[in-house]
């Protein structure tokens, strides 16, 4: 069964960040303000028409969609709506990283590096800007510009530093811990088709 109080978190999340208030959605929805509290509460049967109607004002799309695909489908709807939830010192951090890996690209201290390798890094770390980034990953994104910017570092730290921030988005995106993507590994997303029931 399908929790209701994770749909009316939803509810409630995507009103305020558009900056309405209930009486303001009531209006656009055509639904009581009285019934919106209840059901940002959880505290009322949520009716399908209900929820299309204040769906629709706030700009969202009801879907049925494949079990299977529920994770990619988490992932793209977070990597939507993560951009103004992730930490702002870790944003920082990111563009200072990414920044970093330009100078050191520009000034031709890249060495023997692969342009392929240093576009990996560079798309890895652009996926994260779509990831809801904590505090903690401000920390290991400076240790990472440290270890690129280092003498020898972008030569000696490449490979690992590509598996890392990749190891990192798929983290974010399975909402998981270090040690729970360690015990089951899996990538981000998937495209096969096949069912598991």
């Amino acid at each position: 069964m399908y929790s209701t109080a994770h749909i009316a978190r939803t509810l409630r999340a995507a009103r305020e960040a558009k900056g309405l208030s209930q009486r303001e959605l009531s209006q656009r929805a055509g639904v009581p303000q009285p019934h919106i509290s209840k059901i940002e509460n959880d505290a009322v049967d949520l009716r399908l028409s209900s929820l299309a109607a204040i769906a629709n004002a706030l700009d969202l799309e009801l879907a049925l969609i494949p079990r299977k695909a529920v994770a990619a489908v988490q992932s793209i709807t977070r990597g939507a709506n993560a951009s103004g939830r992730a930490d702002p010192e870790a944003r920082t951090e990111l563009a200072r990283t990414l920044n970093a890996l330009t100078r050191l690209g520009s000034h031709g201290a890249t060495g023997h590096v692969s342009a392929d390798k240093l576009l990996q890094l560079r798309e890895a770390l652009q996926a994260l800007d779509r990831l809801p980034m904590t505090a903690a990953h401000a920390v290991q994104l400076r240790d990472l510009r440290g270890d690129l910017t280092a003498t020898n570092g972008l030569r000696d730290h490449l490979d690992g530093a590509i598996g890392e921030i990749n190891a990192l988005r798929n983290r974010l995106t399975h909402n998981l811990t270090a040690v729970e993507a360690a015990a089951s590994p899996r990538p981000a997303y998937t495209l096969d088709e096949d069912d598991d029931e």
